[in-house]
């Protein structure tokens, strides 16, 4: 097992963070049905490692965390790239682009990949909502290097979008009323998170630390990095829905610029 302390991927009760070395030493996942084919988590990891290789993209951070006695996955890679590959451009001095991804071996989720942004002075994770990129159930048939090439393709494509969406953001200002329906707005119309979170997100908008510049802004990119402060306090399943769901709030991804 790994420190949590200062890991992305947020974990509480019922789940943990872990190495790839646990995950490669996890039994092999048990069959439930006539259709069901499980990934081994380690088998995900490895395929996804190496499609990004062929595309000119190294992991430079990775994180995993699991869940349900193991059954349950949730990764985050950081890329760069290796000089070889897509002409990928991070236009932020303070973030990365990332993959987000998650799958389980006990037929309740699909596997599923999204684009993201690491954000450095917060280190928090940024997913685009509007860009998943890879939803596959366990099923017998799956081609899971050809599933995961695909989706890959799809991610560059976003990953443009991506870096469109926060330029947008950090340009277009709010006053003080926009800022509090919009807060209101992603608690009670879009659901992003629970609403005893609300006041959090508040506090972290038009009270932040001095510390945490990124929320300093009365900007929709200072609106957005006092949600994922929040997020950060959640449970890892709950906080990787409320990124995605956050990402869609916010127009992050395809069709956003």
């Amino acid at each position: 097992m790994a420190d949590n302390s200062s890991s992305t991927l947020c974990v509480h009760s019922g789940a943990e963070i872990v190495t790839r070395d646990f995950l490669a030493g996890l039994p092999t996942p048990t069959v439930k049905g006539p259709r069901h084919k499980p990934v081994a988590h380690i088998s995900l990891i490895e395929s996804i490692q190496a499609q990004c290789l062929d595309r000119g993209l190294e992991i430079a951070r990775e994180e995993f965390a699991v869940q349900r006695e193991n059954a349950i996955l949730f990764g985050v890679f950081d890329l760069r790239r290796t000089g070889t590959g897509p002409d990928l451009k991070v236009t932020d001095e303070e973030a990365t682009l990332s993959i987000g991804f998650r799958g389980s071996n006990d037929r309740q989720m699909a596997i599923s990949m999204v684009a993201g942004k690491r954000i450095f002075v917060c280190d928090n994770l940024m997913l685009s909502g509007d860009s998943v990129v890879l939803r596959r159930k366990h099923t017998t048939g799956m081609d899971l290097d050809s599933e995961i090439s695909e989706g890959l393709d799809q991610y560059l494509v976003q990953c443009r979008h991506l870096e469109g969406s926060v330029g947008r953001m950090k340009i277009q200002t709010l006053d003080d009323h926009e800022a509090k329906v919009r807060i209101f707005d992603a608690f009670t119309q879009a659901k992003v998170m629970p609403i005893t979170r609300l006041p959090h997100v508040v506090r972290n908008y038009f009270a932040p630390d001095d510390s945490w510049t990124d929320c300093h802004d009365r900007t929709e990119w200072g609106l957005h990095n006092a949600f994922t402060r929040e997020i950060r306090n959640m449970k890892t399943a709950p906080a990787f829905d409320a990124t995605a769901k956050l990402g869609s709030y916010f127009h992050i991804g395809a069709g956003s610029n």
